[in-house]
């Protein structure tokens, strides 16, 4: 049995850890400092196929009835009018993607963590020793730690022993609710425009959660605008023949920063979830990566008969890698074709709609983004 200490305590450092706990090693799960109680938030995660099977097969899923499954996903361009229709029934499944409230999510994982014998929490370490070696205190008895999994980029243990790359999205993101009249239920919406790229997340009679992701003064103008100004703004910004906006709620705003790291192991140190990337929201891709390492690193584990070593954990960054670098690099390539000024209209039309008429293509990007293409390299579906 290999003792891990877990950085963060989040959604992923609890997948990670009821992971470990599977194969029988135990983790004990160091919480931030100054580290909030989670509220009740209008934040929602859009988990893709392979997050649902691997919630699944943890037996975190189902979480309850607030899921809202959809089939369907429309982007229109605002600049040269081109659409795009993606339907999960081109890759043979029913759904694309599972919307889901971020605090129902966490609440379900925590709670079965709280019961696992594997599991243990932490407010603080012991020591650090010169050789670098982490001691805590278990059950009252020093115990060492074999290896750190950080989900937190710049925790004080392994701060500048991972490299990044970085990139500035010169944009802030905002989260709110809207009520649509004349939508799909099943289906989410893209709006890609010059100075904004609008998301709209299924939650079921017609209400769908919203995020606008813009340049620094777009979004300001948004947060000093009254509620009716608002809902005036988001129905002119959002007008089409798809459906019309009747009624938004209140809004939040968040950072956007993309990063991630070039190496995910180095030193006995695992890094995560966070800790090792960020990208923009517009493929709602973030958490999903997270849960994707997690299943991985399950993967791995099942094919070494639960083994820990440092091979596994050189395997898992050369896995990890080798995905999050093509979701980064094209994540990033889309909001720079979709918001930066130089690509010029037509050659934008042109290559959507080459996009929209190569099947193949458009069937492997949509297998890439749902996870589905992992499950295959893994031998779990045909």
């Amino acid at each position: 049995m290999k003792k891990f200490l877990i950085l963060g305590d989040g959604i992923v450092s609890h997948l990670v850890a009821n992971v470990l706990s599977n194969f029988g090693h135990k983790s004990f799960i160091l919480k931030p400092k100054g580290a909030k109680k989670l509220s009740k938030s209008n934040r929602y995660f859009s988990l893709n196929i392979l997050s649902k099977y691997f919630l699944s097969l943890m037996e975190f899923w189902p979480l309850d009835k607030n899921i809202i499954p959809y089939s369907k996903i429309k982007t229109w361009d605002n600049e040269t009018h081109k659409k795009l229709n993606f339907d999960s029934h081109d890759i043979s499944f029913d759904n694309f993607g599972f919307v889901v409230n971020e605090s129902e999510l966490i609440d379900k994982i925590i709670t079965k963590s709280k019961k696992n014998k594997n599991i243990s929490y932490l407010n603080n370490i012991e020591e650090e020793s010169r050789d670098g070696i982490i001691r805590i205190l278990d059950q009252k008895k020093i115990t060492d730690i074999d290896y750190i999994i950080s989900t937190i980029k710049n925790h004080d243990l392994v701060l500048n022993r991972i490299k990044f790359d970085e990139i500035n999205y010169n944009q802030e993101a905002l989260v709110t609710n809207v009520k649509l009249e004349n939508s799909d239920n099943h289906t989410a919406y893209q709006k890609f425009s010059k100075s904004c790229i609008y998301g709209l997340l299924p939650l079921g009679n017609s209400n769908y959660n919203l995020i606008i992701s813009a340049d620094f003064d777009k979004i300001n103008d948004l947060k000093s605008q009254n509620k009716t100004k608002f809902l005036n703004t988001i129905r002119h910004d959002l007008q089409n023949d798809l459906f019309s906006v009747n009624k938004v709620f209140s809004h939040t705003p968040f950072p956007l920063s993309g990063y991630k790291a070039r190496q995910h192991y180095v030193d006995n140190i695992l890094m995560m979830g966070g800790a090792a990337h960020s990208i923009h929201p517009l493929a709602g891709m973030g958490l999903n990566m997270g849960i994707q390492e997690a299943f991985i690193l399950y993967e791995l584990l099942q094919r070494a008969d639960g083994h820990m070593d440092d091979k596994l954990l050189i395997s898992c960054d050369y896995e990890f890698r080798k995905f999050n670098n093509e979701v980064y690099y094209a994540v990033n390539f889309l909001k720079e074709f979709y918001t930066n000024k130089t690509f010029p209209n037509h050659i934008k039309k042109i290559s959507l709609e080459i996009f929209d008429n190569l099947e193949f293509i458009k069937t492997k990007v949509i297998m890439k983004a749902s996870g589905v293409s992992t499950l295959k390299s893994f031998n779990l579906i045909r």
